[in-house]
């Protein structure tokens, strides 16, 4: 959790007085901002309004880490190769992330895993800008697949539908978490959105005692196939 210590002088602060923070890390700062973020989601705390406890943070890092891992570990049960080199993640970062070296990370905190920065410029036309110079394509990259999950607002999957159905790419899209999450119910309607959005998906999950992992494929050219686990 060194990554975030700079931001860290206080047991208890309030997130409004963390914009006045001194920013020497713009790419950590974002995706501390963005974890928080996730957290308040998580646990139904104003981002604005409420204090963080800092240790209730690391603790809850901890365990959204841990079944993140195990969320990678369903997604490989359904033969989904998360180390392909023609497949990109969008929009994660260190501690939420769930793919392997050979494939590619599409994200603003891509640099807090050691990887250049990969943004899109241009997703109506899937235009990526490399380390904020060189222009590609999806193409150029040989990307054929796209994977997310669990993020922070709808929007995200708005453009996880575009990718599918204007870009013709495949899109996994998953959530994930504890069956006491306060977000559980904007996660589901968030699959909802994405399943009536796009055509031919397949949609499967998985439960244990405490946790859901529920995952979306698209599929072109097939029948809408529900499957039950």
């Amino acid at each position: 959790m060194d990554t975030f210590d700079k931001y860290l002088d206080k047991e208890k602060y309030n997130t409004e007085n963390i914009y006045k923070s001194s920013k020497t890390d713009e790419t950590n700062f974002d995706y501390y901002m963005h974890l928080i973020k996730k957290y308040c989601l998580n646990i139904g705390m104003n981002f604005r309004k409420n204090s963080i406890d800092i240790d209730d943070f690391i603790e809850w890092l901890k365990v959204y880490r841990k079944i993140t891992k195990e969320y990678a570990n369903f997604v490989r049960t359904l033969d989904i190769n998360l180390n392909d080199s023609s497949l990109a993640e969008f929009g994660k970062g260190k501690y939420d992330s769930i793919i392997e070296s050979d494939a590619f990370e599409i994200s603003n905190y891509s640099e807090t895993m050691g990887r250049p920065k990969l943004i899109f410029g241009d997703l109506n036309r899937g235009l990526l800008i490399y380390n904020d110079k060189i222009v590609y394509s999806l193409e150029d990259l040989g990307i054929e697949s796209i994977i997310s999950q669990n993020p922070n607002k709808p929007f995200d999957t708005t453009r996880l539908s575009l990718l599918s159905n204007e870009l013709d790419k495949k899109v996994i899209f998953g959530i994930y978490g504890s069956f006491s999450d306060k977000d559980i119910e904007m996660k589901t309607d968030m699959i909802k959105e994405f399943l009536e959005s796009t055509d031919y998906n397949e949609l499967e999950y998985e439960t244990d005692k405490d946790n859901y992992y529920m995952l979306v494929q698209t599929k072109n050219k097939e029948k809408r196939l529900i499957k039950r686990r």
